[in-house]
Formats: C-alpha cells, sequence, structure tokens
C-alpha cells in the first residue's frame, strides 16, 4: 500500500484537475453574460496621466488600470501597446472583499506579451486590477480591453509553472504525512496489542 500511496494520490489530483476544468467551462457557457468591450472612460487609471483618447504616460514604476463592473466577471483580455516588456499582473475580487489579495492574482502565459487572456478562477468577481511594470514617464497605448469572451475548451486545462510546480510537491507532501501518520498509528496499534498480550501472562 505504502508504494502505491504517491502515485495514487498523482492520480486524484489529476483526475480532480480535469474534472474542475470541465465543470468551469460548462459553468461558464450558462452563467456567463455577453461579451462587453471596455471603453477607456470605464477605467480607472491609477499611477497614470492619460495625453490622448487612449493613450497614458506613466507618473510611477507602478501604473495601474482598474475596473468595477456591473456584472460578474468570468473573462478577460486585453492588447496594450507600451515601450518595455511590461510584465503584468491581474488581480480579482468580489463585493465581499475589502481590498486586493496577493492570492487572487492572474499572470500572463509565458508566450502572451502583447494579447493576453484570463480565465478567472472565481464566481462573483465584479472588479479587477491590471497592474504594468512599467517605467516612469512609459507610453501605455489601450488597443483593446474584453470581458466575457467565449476561450476555447482548451483553455481551461492550462497549467502555469507555478500550478505544476503545486503539482509536483503538493502529493508528495501529502504522501508524507499520511505515511507518518500511518507510522504513528502501527507503532500504537503495536504497543496496545504488547501491552494487552503482557497483562494477559
Amino acid at each position: 500500500m505504502r508504494k502505491y500511496l504517491l502515485p495514487l494520490i498523482y492520480v486524484v489530483f489529476a483526475v480532480f484537475y480535469l474534472i474542475s476544468g470541465v465543470f468551469n467551462f460548462a459553468y461558464d457557457r450558462i452563467k456567463m453574460p455577453e461579451e462587453q468591450k471596455i471603453e477607456v472612460s470605464q477605467l480607472y487609471a491609477e499611477n497614470m496621466k492619460q495625453i490622448d483618447d487612449n493613450t497614458f504616460v506613466a507618473t510611477t514604476n507602478d501604473p495601474q488600470f482598474i475596473f468595477i463592473s456591473n456584472v460578474e466577471i468570468h473573462t478577460l483580455k486585453y492588447t496594450l501597446k507600451q515601450g518595455g516588456t511590461g510584465s503584468k499582473a491581474l488581480y480579482y475580487k468580489n463585493a465581499k472583499d475589502i481590498d486586493w489579495s496577493p492570492n487572487k492574482i492572474l499572470l500572463p502565459k509565458a508566450k502572451e506579451i502583447k494579447n493576453v487572456k484570463y480565465i478567472i478562477p472565481e464566481n462573483n468577481v465584479t472588479s479587477v486590477r491590471l497592474d504594468i511594470s512599467g517605467t516612469f514617464t512609459e507610453i501605455i497605448e489601450i488597443e483593446e480591453i474584453v470581458i466575457n469572451y467565449r476561450p476555447k475548451f482548451v483553455e481551461y486545462f492550462y497549467i502555469s509553472s507555478m500550478d505544476f510546480a503545486k503539482f509536483i510537491v503538493i502529493p508528495i507532501v501529502i504522501s508524507s504525512i499520511l505515511l507518518y501518520f500511518f507510522d504513528l498509528y502501527e507503532h500504537y496499534f503495536k504497543k496496545l496489542k504488547n501491552y494487552k498480550y503482557k497483562t494477559t501472562e
């Protein structure tokens, strides 16, 4: 049983991942509102100054776009132009969240530099914040921001490098904890058995 424990946990994790992907795809297809293009006037630009209809200049090294929606946000995609590479992070929260949480963050796929897509892994999300790692006075141009676009089925099974690392490490940790408790149980059981044997002699 011991030698099969870790492979069994990996199988359980893989099955759960596949089921959750199918469930999330079906849920979004049923519950997702219509696709909506976000106008620049609907965005709150923080640490940026607007210099044209869809063009901004960063006033610090931490420019951000914040959008609060009147409908639930299931997915988001955007196309931006900027001078640097501009790695980006999307924070999300629902109406019950007081502030942005570091646990509610999505990072773009490695191949996505300009055109980025996100599937938000939580229900009832109505606020998003796009952090753009830019530099002071950098020019940032919005080409398109869309919420509730329809992702392809395979997009629900994307595994980031962080997810892959968790998939490798977490089953090992769980397996070690279970084996530790198994050893404790066996040790206790043997002691109890020996004690009963001695008391009956």
